[in-house]
């Protein structure tokens, strides 16, 4: 299973993008080397404890860093399990953290800003009928714009009534 493709199949091999040596002096004299992204460091010989810090990571930058960091996650899934692998990885980590974005606004946010929005309810209501009438349309145009960053568009999917299918599959199709 994926167990022996991530230990036994690929070892988590370092590339040459994120390839650094340990700079302690026992690590440089054992040759180890350790492929470090963001700060974080991905043992090959730990492959489990690597692929889970890859995606609790992935999750949190999907789900709730408003820095622009989700292109850079593939980027790494790619470097650390290959083209294919990879990308399925990521994809999944990637639906997981914006299915928790989701939860998180329609739970806790969605009540209080339409709370605020005052006079101005009704027009959002309107807005918000409108999108899940398009339902799918309008969700996958605005994940396959790259116009906002993918918290950004999370929390503007969230905030409208659009079904959790509807936003988990257009998720999936439009990263």
């Amino acid at each position: 299973g994926l167990y022996r493709i991530l230990y036994e199949g690929r070892r988590l091999r370092p590339r040459h993008a994120t390839t650094m040596y340990n700079s302690s002096a026992a690590g440089l004299a054992n040759g180890t080397l350790d492929s470090g992204v963001l700060g974080l460091s991905f043992d090959p010989n730990l492959p489990i404890t690597s692929f889970v810090t890859y995606n609790l990571l992935n999750v949190i930058i999907c789900a709730v860093l408003p820095i622009p960091l989700a292109s850079s996650m593939v980027a790494v899934a790619v470097v650390l399990y290959g083209m294919v692998l990879g990308l399925l990885i990521n994809t999944v980590s990637t639906v997981i953290g914006c299915w928790l974005s989701l939860i998180i606004v329609r739970h806790m946010c969605r009540p209080r800003v339409i709370r605020l929005l005052g006079r101005y309810e009704e027009k959002w209501q309107a807005l918000d009928f409108a999108i899940v009438e398009e339902g799918f349309q309008i969700a996958l145009l605005i994940r396959l714009a790259p116009v906002a960053p993918l918290v950004l568009s999370n929390v503007l999917l969230s905030m409208t009534s659009i079904s959790q299918r509807t936003y988990l599959w257009t998720t999936a199709v439009g990263i």
